[in-house]
């Protein structure tokens, strides 16, 4: 078998179906569900998919299981909210078969305020690796990494997310999302300051907008933009907390 698609899932009917079409190509769908109620793995058995059950094991490990899965040489990994575009499976099926490279990165453009935002620059996501050559990085629990082996490339096809496609959708994950980041720092012996708090939102706010361009997006970078500065200063705000309760503890 030459290429696997694997998916976790958890209540992703919204998007579901548009993935899993612009999906339609590869040998394989895994989809890898941890309590659905909405009707998500109804919809992924309609359109072929290999439907799991999994309790949560975080991020990582939730990817990694999904990854242990398939059959592939190839495996494509995508999240129940990102659509590829038109005709991408043709156009990675091609390379797979015919590439020296262990893996590509996929270029993701962000749904934010009612529009894709296309005119700044994509996060470039390791999506698509020979499965051998793949492992993940078990003790992120958050921004879940996987390492492939070089040589790696990119591919031009890209894919629209969906995740964060309102301010409030945003504001929930950035939320839940920094807790995470914060339990990572300290787990990794990682200490905050005030310094850190203050200046790090500038930092994330000016990569966005200068680095990235999302100037050029107008109202809708800009917001997102300093939505991503707030993520940097949760993070930091809240492994500050995570110190002051440790030495509690420890008093």
């Amino acid at each position: 078998m030459l290429l696997s698609a694997y998916l976790i899932t958890l209540n992703e009917s919204e998007h579901l179906a548009e993935v899993l079409e612009r999906l339609q190509g590869v040998d394989e769908i895994v989809v890898v569900d941890s309590g659905s109620t909405d009707g998500t793995q109804d919809i992924a058995r309609r359109f072929g998919a290999r439907v799991v059950h999994q309790d949560w094991l975080g991020f990582a490990r939730q990817k990694a299981h999904a990854m242990s899965l398939c059959q592939g040489e190839w495996v494509l990994s995508m999240d129940g909210d990102e659509v590829l575009q038109p005709g991408a499976i043709d156009h990675i099926r091609h390379l797979v078969a015919t590439t020296p490279m262990n893996g590509f990165t996929i270029p993701r453009h962000e749904v934010f305020m009612g529009r894709p935002m296309t005119s700044s620059r994509p996060d470039q996501m390791m999506r698509l690796y020979r499965k051998d050559k793949a492992e993940w990085d078990l003790v992120r629990l958050v921004h879940e990494h996987v390492e492939v082996q070089q040589p790696t490339g990119r591919i031009a096809p890209h894919m629209i997310h969906y995740g964060n496609d309102t301010v409030a959708k945003a504001l929930g994950k950035i939320n839940s999302y920094s807790s995470l980041k914060a339990q990572q720092k300290q787990n990794a012996g990682k200490r905050g300051s005030v310094a850190k708090m203050l200046l790090s939102p500038l930092g994330y706010f000016t990569r966005y907008m200068l680095v990235r361009h999302f100037w050029k997006e107008g109202l809708p970078g800009l917001v997102y933009a300093g939505l991503q500065a707030g993520y940097a200063f949760l993070s930091e705000a809240k492994l500050l907390e995570l110190q002051r309760k440790q030495r509690g503890k420890s008093n």
